[in-house]
């Protein structure tokens, strides 16, 4: 069954004229807000506005070229954006690009077909490539289009969770410094076959949906990114005003308790890496994050969109957790899988991030599921399981896993995010004396204060 797939042609997602937080209103396509009609704009135009967000908005390029590793998780590259990244990069002072391609097709072969001992397998170059990153202070920027939707239908989900798990030890130890955002790094969506096909569409309008919710079909793209992030910012500051020690969601299906770390501050836009170069994971973005304490989640919780796990997809999912890990789980379909996940490893079963997006996001105006991790986690308020971020941790990226660890800062080798909003959801927020602090959201959207 195809997904409905749509976007607003007539009418235009643009911040408030009376304010710059983040608050969307729908204005009409004759609007003086309105920006130039898209379509004036050409195919090659906003293809290098959309690399340019990722090197520049994403990476910080403008601020300090560095070394460019581009991790391509499929082999497909409609429109050429590897190349016109690289073109861009090396017109911003890069002085070196390099390219991995992962092919989902080769990584099924190998898990139907390999020896039990080699269906995971790395070779040793990509730990000399992780390692190269590090010493030479790269910036990596990886492209993810969920071209494996489908291919792994037959393959046992243990394989490709645990591959998962395997590429992220493979890429020690610059996937410690990621988590700890101590070097850019940057997220971006391209379109594939599989993943416009899940969606009922083409490959030329997933191009230009994308163009239109990241802004690349405007001429001002980065200076919008700013102001969004400038909004997030607040939001950040205001949450970490509050002393949080616990979130409470509750809603149709979910009673949840998070229990935050000690150390625990929010995140949310652009980050500041160890050489203080502003870079900006993921856009578009509209969540806000911290790192909770893992041993302190209790409840149940109602998963709110399909989740995409290497492949598979798992939906109509429910959690239950007790003194931190996941005590039980329901599915309607994917439970092989999800069984998969949180038994990759002891911290797989455990939460590692905890996020908070409210239903004003312009993603949010799309209510049908992207089957895309990084769109639809900024529709709807999301936990992690798996691996934490010790950057959302006050004096987090210069403590040892040992130090970690002893506050209740997760560590697996996957981590995942589940979106658990909708809007029946209202969040309650409590200090460590157990007095409500704050009502930081009801029916799904952030009070007043908070926008």
């Amino acid at each position: 069954m195809s997904t409905k797939f749509y976007w607003p042609r007539e009418t235009k997602l643009e911040p408030s004229a009376s304010s710059s937080s983040i608050i969307f209103v729908v204005l009409p396509s004759q609007s003086p807000l309105t920006r130039r009609d898209p379509m004036s704009l050409s195919f090659e135009e906003k293809l290098r506005n959309y690399a340019r967000l990722g090197l520049i908005h994403g990476l910080g390029f403008d601020q300090r070229p560095r070394p460019l590793y581009i991790d391509s998780y499929q082999i497909e590259d409609h429109g050429h954006l590897i190349a016109v990244l690289a073109k861009e990069a090396y017109a911003l002072g890069v002085e070196t690009v390099d390219v991995r391609y992962r092919n989902p097709e080769l990584e099924r072969a190998m898990f139907l077909g390999a020896p039990e001992t080699h269906k995971l397998y790395e070779p040793k170059w990509v730990s000399v490539r992780a390692q190269e990153i590090v010493d030479h202070d790269g910036a990596r920027i990886a492209l993810k289009g969920n071209g494996d939707l489908g291919v792994m239908d037959d393959v046992d989900p243990k394989y490709p969770s645990g591959f998962k798990s395997a590429y992220m030890k493979a890429n020690e130890p610059y996937t410690s410094r990621r988590m700890k955002m101590l070097q850019p790094w940057t997220l971006v969506d391209v379109p594939t076959i599989a993943w416009a096909k899940k969606l009922g569409t083409s490959i030329e309008d997933l191009w230009e949906f994308l163009f239109t919710i990241t802004g690349a079909d405007r001429d001002d793209s980065l200076a919008q990114a700013t102001v969004f992030n400038s909004s997030l910012s607040r939001r950040c500051d205001l949450l970490n005003t509050l002393g949080i020690t616990t979130l409470h969601f509750v809603g149709e299906g979910t009673d949840l308790k998070v229990g935050l770390s000690s150390r625990a501050r929010w995140l949310g836009g652009r980050k500041e890496s160890e050489d203080g170069t502003w870079f900006e994971p993921n856009w578009p973005t509209f969540e806000v994050f911290t790192t909770p304490d893992w041993r302190k989640t209790e409840g149940v919780v109602r998963v709110t969109m399909p989740s995409v796990l290497d492949g598979p997809i798992v939906e109509g999912l429910r959690i239950w957790f007790s003194e931190g890990r996941v005590s039980k789980f329901t599915a309607q379909t994917g439970s092989e899988a999800f069984g998969s996940l949180i038994s990759r490893d002891d911290g797989a079963a455990q939460l590692g991030e905890v996020a908070c997006v409210g239903l004003e996001s312009a993603l949010s105006q799309y209510t049908e599921p992207h089957f895309c991790t990084l769109l639809d986690e900024n529709k709807r308020c999301h936990i992690a399981l798996g691996e934490a971020y010790a950057s959302a941790l006050k004096g987090g990226p210069a403590m040892s896993q040992e130090d970690l660890a002893e506050i209740g800062c997760n560590e697996s080798g996957v981590h995942h995010d589940l979106m658990i909003s909708d809007e029946t959801t209202s969040i309650f927020a409590y200090d460590a004396s157990g007095n409500k602090v704050a009502q930081l959201m009801n029916e799904g959207r952030w009070l007043a204060e908070f926008i």
